[in-house]
Order: structure tokens, then sequence, then C-alpha cells
């Protein structure tokens, strides 16, 4: 039986985004990248490395250490973790972290089982007396001497995620995900550095989609892989699956970003996180769709092939999409389109591919009552969605005005189809999941 420790930041995607910047969150995710790295975690270690090896199993994930303990022994373990967690307490001041130990045949057999050993550590609290708030977190007291180009003050934190995101700009650092995606896209051409430089890509030139998707089921897959271990396709799975679900991300993340790419342009997408089953990141409104359905059928054909000959299901992956414009806060975005993830996985019990979306310039900033669909919705629907799309503007924005006040299928309505001889766009709208009022939102942000 083998001993795994995993030490990692919890809720990794709001401390990313808790500042009002995308330089904020840029620098956060450098910073994130440099702490875990394991370059880095082999120096905190260092001494050690007859009692404790980097974890080779569970992938290379942002703000995750992962390790393997060579000796079942507590107080090698205590010590691990508080070299480990003071290195990241000090580079990460504002998280909070995780420590869980596990015991098993192999990584993946270890985490179907309650951790042996589990803490958390909060974030620490700030030493400043009650004073004037950081201009990009409002959590922590702005320090002296530390502002951005606007002139707001900075606390501790925020002001090494500014020099962090300044050095990514200049080329001198970069957050692990961004250098991983260029290299598998091929290109050394960097992703635009500002919100509105990527909102310059869409269309209308002001908004952009923060996109969040995430596994479905993965731990049935687990112990389902685990239930069938005597087969030996699905035991060579299981040793390396945290690995394979990784890269069935990464090459569903890429797949995607290439879908969109137009030649002679900067990569048109800013990853926040990406790792494990995990992807949140930002692209231009009108390429959302495309996006997204790219992204969840690329994951689930490259996952598809290294589960054959298991026997075993393959996971999907879930998505929520917001349409924002460029200057909104991310972390209310975040806020908002994880809400929109988890009512997606919850309507179909993550037993498929599933969306949710909402468009905060025009449907609010707080969660709406609209129905997840399938993503096999979506891509049997496309066709008519793009011919939906093709409606002069102000034909929608007409008909979206009748479907406030009037239900599909009563006298104003049916009269106006009638008389503009929209009955065969609208057909395949009468019925759920995708209502024609949804429709006519959802091509608002189509590609045109």
């Amino acid at each position: 039986m083998s001993v795994y420790l995993d030490i990692g930041v919890v809720h990794i995607q709001s401390w990313l985004t808790r500042t009002t910047k995308l330089r904020g969150r840029r620098g956060g995710s450098t910073m994130i990248s440099e702490a875990t790295v394991r370059e880095t975690i082999d120096k905190v270690l260092e001494g050690m490395r007859d009692k404790v090896v980097p974890n080779d199993e569970a992938g290379d994930i942002d703000g995750v250490v992962a390790l393997k303990l060579l000796v079942d022994d507590e107080e090698v373990e205590r010590r691990v973790r508080q070299r480990v967690i003071s290195h990241l307490r000090g580079q990460l001041p504002t998280a909070t972290f995780r420590a869980g130990t596990f015991v098993g045949g192999n990584y993946a057999e270890a985490k179907l089982s309650p951790a042996k050993r589990a803490d958390t550590w909060s974030p620490a609290v700030s030493d400043w007396p009650p004073g004037r708030p950081c201009g990009w977190c409002y959590s922590w007291p702005a320090t002296p001497n530390n502002a951005d180009e606007e002139n707001n003050r900075l606390c501790g934190e925020c002001a090494q995620r500014k020099a962090a995101a300044i050095d990514a700009e200049q080329g001198k650092r970069m957050p692990r995900q961004e250098k991983k995606l260029l290299s598998r896209l091929g290109t050394t051409t960097r992703v635009p550095n500002m919100m509105k430089d990527l909102a310059k890509l869409s269309g209308d030139g002001t908004h952009v989609a923060l996109i969040y998707a995430d596994g479905n089921a993965i731990g049935k897959f687990i112990s389902d892989l685990h239930g069938m271990r005597d087969k030996k396709p699905a035991q060579a799975l299981l040793k390396k699956v945290a690995k394979v679900i990784d890269e069935s991300t990464w090459e569903a993340l890429a797949a995607a970003v290439r879908e969109i790419w137009f030649d002679g342009t900067a990569p048109p997408v800013i990853p926040h996180l990406v790792g494990g089953d995990d992807v949140l990141v930002s692209v231009p409104a009108d390429r959302a769709w495309v996006f997204v359905r790219k992204l969840q059928s690329e994951f689930s054909r490259v996952i598809g092939n290294a589960t054959g000959g298991t026997g075993v299901t393959p996971p999907s992956l879930s998505a929520g999409i917001v349409f924002h414009h460029h200057i909104k806060p991310l972390h209310v975005m975040h806020d908002l389109v994880s809400t929109l993830l988890r009512n997606a996985k919850a309507q179909y019990l993550g037993a498929e591919a599933a969306i949710a979306w909402q468009d905060a310039t025009r449907d609010g900033e707080e969660p709406i009552d609209r129905t997840p669909f399938r993503h096999a919705k979506l891509a049997d629907e496309a066709p008519q969605l793009a011919k939906l799309a093709k409606l002069p503007n102000a034909t929608r924005q007409r008909l979206a005005e009748l479907l406030r006040s009037h239900d599909l299928g009563t006298k104003p309505v049916e009269e106006h189809l009638r008389r503009l001889d929209l009955a065969g766009e609208v057909a395949p709208f009468r019925e759920n999941p995708i209502l024609l009022a949804d429709a006519l939102g959802m091509v608002h942000r189509w590609p045109r």
C-alpha cells in the first residue's frame, strides 16, 4: 500500500478571481504556478528526498502539491505538511489550504476512500488596523506605497499580484497554463493581456464570455474502473487515470481554441485555470458557442478513446457560460458562472454533457430560471440556430419583445410569425429545453 499526500489551494477559482482586475487574476495565476511547481517544492523538501517524492500518478495541476510518502510515518508526514504549508502561506497569504493523506494500492484507488487524515488552514489575518480597503480585492487593508496605474491603493498580496502580472506581460514570467496552452497550439504569439483586448476580437468589440467547464461524475468513473480492475485495460487505465483526465482536458481545450482561432491574430482566449477536469477561460462573446461545443465533444472523444476496452462509460464535460461586458468584475461573473455550472450538472445528474448560460448584459447578474440543455441538443439545433441568427437584428428584437408579454402560441405572436413568414425558423423552438425566447438570446451572440 502507498501513502499519498495532497496539499492544495481550496476554491482556487475564487482565490484567483477575488480581485476586480484581470491583471490581478493573471498575477495570482503566476504566483500559484511558481509556488506549486515541482522545482520549487523540491527545494522546500530538500533533505527529505529519501522520505517523500513527487506523485507522478496525479498529473500536473496548478495549485496542488501532490506527493508520495516513502514511509508511513506520522512524524514524517507532519514535517512535510508543515514545510509545504509554511512555504505556500508565505507566497499566497490570503488563500485557504487543505491537506489530505490517502492510502491505497495506487493513487486512484487511494482517492476512492475518505482521507486518512485531513486538515484545513484558513487565510491569514492581516495585522493592519481597519483602514482604507485595497482597491483590487476590497478584502484586506491597503498598505503604504503600493498602488496601481489608476492610483488604487493595494494590499500586500495584490501588490504581489501586480508585480507578477507586469512580469508576465513583459514575458519575464508567465502563468503555467498559458505556457502549456501556447506550447500545445504551437505558437509563441501571446494571448491578450487585457480583457478589453480580448473583447476587441468579438463582433461588437465590447463583450466576452466567461466559461467554466467541469467533468461529470469523475468519482463514479474512477470507482467503476476500480470495479473492473480484474480486466487488464481497466487496470492499466486506473494506474494513470488522473493523468488521462488531465490530458483529455488539455487536448479538448487546445482543439476548442483552434476551432475559433483565425490566422494572424492572437489566440482568442485567456486561460484563468486549467487542470484535472476543470477549465475556466474567457473568449470573445461571439465565439463562445462554437468553443463550448468543440470543448465538450473533443473531451468526450479523447477520454472515450482512452477508455476503450475497459467496459466503463467515460465521463463527459458540462459547462456554464456567462456573456458580459469586458469591464465587469471577474469575481462577480465567476460567482454567476459557478452557479450556472452547478445547475447544468444537477439538471441531468452528471449523466451527460450539459450547458447552462446567461447574458449578464440582457438578463442581469443574478441567476435566472432558465433550463440547462444537453450538449447533444445544441449540436442538433445548431443549424436551426444559425438560420435564426441570420434574421435581421430588428426582426429578432421585435419578436423577443413580443415574447416578454405574450407566450408562443398566443394570437399576437402567431399573427406576427405568419405576417413575417417565420414559422419554419421558430418551429424547432416550440418545445423544451431550448425555447424560442432563449434561442433568440443565444443567437444574439452567435457567430455571423
